[in-house]
């Protein structure tokens, strides 16, 4: 049986001699209930050069315990950044094998390299439960007294405290971890039994240099973003929401960046990885609109079944009958079935992962990619923004020449994508310019929200068009009403464009 989970848990480190305080009432706590001892042993996996780890992820073969089994951690995010995704098989006897949904999930970090033993950790596990007047449990609390095995090296034993929120709040959670800390524990090195077995307790990169460059902002930026690709290749691969979206965020904020500041970089390389980044953008952009439209046509078919006044509205109720909203339902699933398929297919690519590769690479070192010597000198940190928003300013004089054409919603969609990559330029910017970006980024993202709903309309309403063309006689009507919904002004959406830009060039003028 597979399984996902978000964890919550703060690792600390302890002496030999010490004891676990008393901690009732710590938290609102009414008691502390002993879990009984446990004793599990964990075979880790990674590549020969422990890319998993590199990856901050885990996989591991866990017997014993509670929930023996293969168990896949991943980052999740969470307000400081240490929440963790774990995706168990739990079984009695785990198999021998990476179950292959496993290795899946973990492709865009093992990059299709192979995984083996790479560590055996035998622990002896001390549980106690922090439980609620009802009864309930806050917070599990551990004592593990680790033993640590890795090929070709001396035997490593230590002794562990993990504090993971259960069914309390993150408050219960920290006031643990303070009365912990003040009775002698210490913060962990790193998040990771695996990494300290490995003597490597944190994963890490090269640092940015402090203050940051204009190079190093954009580095920071870029590596975050190549974070966030990975990341959220698992989540859509779990199908968890907004998976798909956010991996196409990240994807544009890459290809956006290498635009911004092309000047720093080889133009051929440049080039080369905006190219791959719009085919994958465009793979993801299929999964994405098959999402939203197929959301939108769902929510607007049922609030036409629900109309039931006088007049016009009477008539589009009688027509939403079942055997038609059940016509739209399966067009809607399938065409979402056929961009999911696509996108897998991607993921699994060996173009996908040379993908990967080659941006690892761009960000893996201290600094930028030396630029030729021939490039022209770079912009600096409001330059390069100043820069996008005269972009956005000249998509903005095209669309207001192509109003009441048919060329205004392909011309309000060149703005939007141009207030896109004005956003992601100050976001980048950002911690060395400090709250005038941020203020700038808000208001971009509002120009790019007022066009996105626009844009939406615009394509809903072709999709319509394409269903009329292979719908029956009977589904007409249905349509029509549904294509009346969509209907959107592209005055509207100028006019509402061209305020908020005005806001946001009073927060960077050029």
């Amino acid at each position: 049986m597979t399984t996902q989970a978000i964890e919550r848990e703060v690792k600390l480190d302890v002496p030999d001699a010490w004891t676990l305080p008393d901690l009732a009432g710590v938290g609102g706590s009414a008691e502390v209930a002993d879990a009984g001892v446990h004793h599990l042993v964990a075979v880790y996996y990674d590549t020969a050069d422990h890319r998993l780890l590199a990856g901050r992820a885990t996989l591991r073969r866990r017997t014993g315990g509670t929930d023996p089994g293969w168990h896949l951690k991943l980052p999740a995010g969470g307000p400081d950044g240490t929440d963790r995704l774990e995706v168990r098989h739990d079984h009695k006897r785990p198999p021998r094998s990476v179950p292959a949904d496993l290795v899946a999930l973990a492709r865009s970090r093992t990059r299709g390299a192979g995984l083996a033993p790479v560590v055996e950790l035998a622990t002896v596990r001390h549980a106690h439960h922090l439980r609620a007047p009802d009864g309930s449990v806050l917070v599990e609390v551990v004592l593990d007294e680790v033993a640590a095995r890795v090929p070709g090296e001396p035997a490593k034993a230590w002794r562990e405290v993990e504090v993971e929120l259960a069914g309390g709040d993150v408050d219960v959670l920290d006031a643990v971890v303070d009365a912990l800390l003040a009775s002698g524990a210490t913060r962990a090195a790193g998040p990771s039994k695996l990494g300290r077995a490995l003597g490597r307790p944190r994963a890490s990169r090269a640092p940015v240099e402090n203050p940051p460059s204009t190079a190093g902002l954009v580095l920071a930026y870029l590596r975050a973003q190549v974070d966030a690709l990975v990341d959220n290749d698992t989540r859509v691969r779990l199908d968890t929401a907004d998976g798909v979206h956010d991996m196409r965020v990240a994807t544009r904020r890459l290809r956006s960046t290498l635009a911004t500041h092309r000047r720093r970089f080889d133009p051929d390389l440049v080039a080369h990885l905006r190219a791959e980044l719009k085919h994958l953008g465009t793979v993801l952009g299929e999964a994405r609109d098959a999402e939203v439209l197929g959301a939108r046509l769902l929510g607007d078919l049922a609030a036409l079944a629900e109309l039931t006044d006088a007049g016009t509205a009477r008539w589009v109720g009688e027509h939403v009958d079942a055997g038609t909203a059940r016509w739209v339902g399966e067009h809607v699933d399938a065409a979402w079935s056929r961009a999911r398929a696509a996108l897998l297919a991607e993921l699994d690519s060996d173009r996908y992962l040379a993908l990967l590769d080659a941006l690892e690479a761009l960000v893996a070192g201290p600094a930028l990619p030396g630029r030729p010597a021939e490039a022209p000198e770079p912009r600096g940190a409001r330059g390069s923004v100043r820069h996008d928003l005269r972009r956005v300013r000249r998509a903005m004089r095209e669309a207001r020449a192509a109003r009441g054409t048919a060329d205004a919603a392909v011309a309000l969609h060149r703005v939007r994508k141009a207030a896109k990559r004005a956003r992601y330029a100050a976001e980048a910017v950002a911690p060395r310019v400090g709250a005038r970006a941020e203020r700038f980024a808000l208001r971009m993202e509002t120009v790019q929200d007022l066009l996105g709903a626009h844009q939406d309309d615009v394509v809903l309403r072709a999709r319509l068009r394409e269903l009329a063309g292979v719908g029956e006689a009977h589904s007409a009507f249905l349509l029509g009403a549904l294509h009346e919904r969509a209907e959107s002004s592209d005055e509207v959406a100028y006019l509402a464009a061209r305020r908020a830009l005005r806001g946001a060039a009073r927060h960077w003028p050029s």
